[in-house]
């Protein structure tokens, strides 16, 4: 796999636990007490998933299915493409001209 599409998959994976974990707060839940036992996961790789850890299909649709009782569509409806999703170059030039800002 390239780099390139390595930092874009890494990216995604940030999005889906930073909406994970926002769904789940959301409906008020600990990770302990909503997903480990509504949708049958452990609670650490709940909170693995949460930080950007790698999800199987399998898992996320237990997830959403169970744990959050929603449909597939809704839990990506919330714009994860929305965001725009910088290619590892375009991060670098954005660096080096917030690091050339600061300097002035």
């Amino acid at each position: 796999m390239k780099k390139q599409e390595q930092s874009q998959e890494e990216i995604y994976l940030q999005k889906l636990g930073k909406r994970i974990k926002e769904l789940r707060k959301e409906k008020g839940f600990t990770n302990r007490d909503f997903l480990a036992y509504d949708s049958g996961v452990s609670r650490s790789l709940l909170i693995s998933w949460e930080k950007g850890g790698n999800i199987t299909f399998r898992n996320l649709i237990r997830i959403i299915k169970n744990g959050f009782k929603m449909e597939v569509e809704e839990f990506f409806s919330h714009g994860f493409d929305k965001e725009n999703i910088a290619k590892p170059s375009e991060n670098k030039e954005l660096k080096s001209a917030s690091k050339t800002k600061s300097r002035k």
